[in-house]
């Protein structure tokens, strides 16, 4: 039985990743800097912190990683807080997982106030229990220890907890580190194929979830 579930925020709950996709593109053109192709794909598996050494490091900025974090976060922040909306039929299942008494976790690679911000916004932040960072657990998804901090806050057995990705590099992390997975179509994900082969279950829409809890 269905007791907890474990949700990445970013193409999962939010329909927010073509805003991220563009993101560095945008802060290193207001510098009159021309990013290299496929820059995006490689920091969509970092977190923010690593993303903005690597900016630093690769395009030879003279501001801290830490002032780099800052002038992407403020653009990012104007995503989340005047564009960036659920996904389809997110609402409704939380509504659904929150009536039904099933305790949430938000796990997400988007620093805390950002994210925090976004869902208070879009009027979900008050289904969950509370939330976990990569950075505030110190690793992001290449290792399961964000889906444990999330799993040992809900105390819950592994085998009551969904975790919800639409990233298909965390949702191997968090299947081969024996949770159930369930896939969620995003179109910025671009091995839909093979993530849906992977994954406990998978959907395209969230109102298709609801015989998940019975």
């Amino acid at each position: 039985m269905i007791r907890g579930a474990i949700f990445d925020m970013d193409g999962t709950l939010l329909d927010s990743m073509g805003y991220w996709r563009h993101l560095a593109e945008q802060y290193l053109a207001e510098k009159g800097i021309q990013a290299e192709e496929g820059l995006n794909d490689t920091l969509l598996r970092m977190t923010v912190h690593q993303g903005a050494i690597y900016i630093k490091e690769t395009y030879q900025i003279q501001e801290s990683p830490e002032a780099i974090m800052e002038g992407i976060g403020k653009l990012m922040s104007e995503n989340y807080s005047l564009r960036v909306q659920p996904k389809k039929g997110v609402v409704p299942f939380l509504k659904m997982l929150h009536h039904n008494h099933i305790q949430m976790c938000v796990a997400t690679a988007t620093d805390e106030y950002l994210a925090k911000e976004a869902l208070k916004r879009t009027g979900i932040w008050k289904y969950f229990k509370g939330i976990y960072t990569c950075a505030g657990v110190g690793y992001d998804k290449s290792t399961p220890h964000i889906y444990e901090a999330a799993l040992t806050y809900l105390d819950l057995a592994k085998e009551e907890v969904l975790v919800f990705e639409d990233a298909i590099h965390a949702a191997r992390t968090a299947r081969d580190a024996g949770f159930k997975v369930v896939g969620v179509y995003d179109a910025w994900e671009p091995e839909t194929v093979k993530l849906q082969a992977m994954v406990y279950r998978y959907t395209k829409d969230f109102s298709e979830m609801e015989a998940l809890i019975q």
